[in-house]
């Protein structure tokens, strides 16, 4: 299994809080788990949705070299008048990140289902194909 979760999960919050002045000033809240709803607002939850093998990525004695890893980031916000404008900012932060970090994204929504209107919740999933090499991760696609 490729477990690079926590190393990207890591390089994100990182490059976040070099960029915006909300993520690093405490303001927004961050885990690497997943949350039914957050403490407190605005959060944003990082974790890892898939990691799935591919007999393409095995060698010839069947050992996994690379897999294709899914994440899923929740963004939460609350708020009345605002709320909505302020997940669309956090989400789009994180998907710059991960887009730059080599991610494709494969979903980007906001949650319908949430009953309360006061607290707005953005979706997004990204995939990447990752291989481990010694003590750092690559990330690229295949066709």
């Amino acid at each position: 299994m490729i477990d690079a979760e926590a190393d990207i999960y890591d390089t994100l919050i990182k490059r976040l809080r070099a960029k915006y002045s909300w993520a690093s000033n405490g303001k927004v809240g961050f885990s690497n788990d997943f949350v039914v709803q957050p403490e407190q607002f605005p959060w944003i939850a990082f974790y890892e949705e898939d990691n799935r093998t591919e007999i393409r990525f095995h060698d010839s004695g069947g050992e996994e070299n690379a897999a294709r890893l899914t994440y899923q980031v929740d963004v939460w916000t609350n708020g009345i008048t605002s709320r909505k404008r302020d997940a669309r900012k956090l989400i789009k932060a994180v998907d710059e990140e991960m887009l730059a970090m080599g991610f494709r994204r494969t979903y980007l929504n906001n949650d319908p289902s949430i009953q309360d209107v006061s607290i707005y919740r953005y979706i997004g999933r990204y995939s990447v194909i990752c291989e481990e090499l010694e003590t750092e991760f690559c990330m690229y696609h295949r066709p």
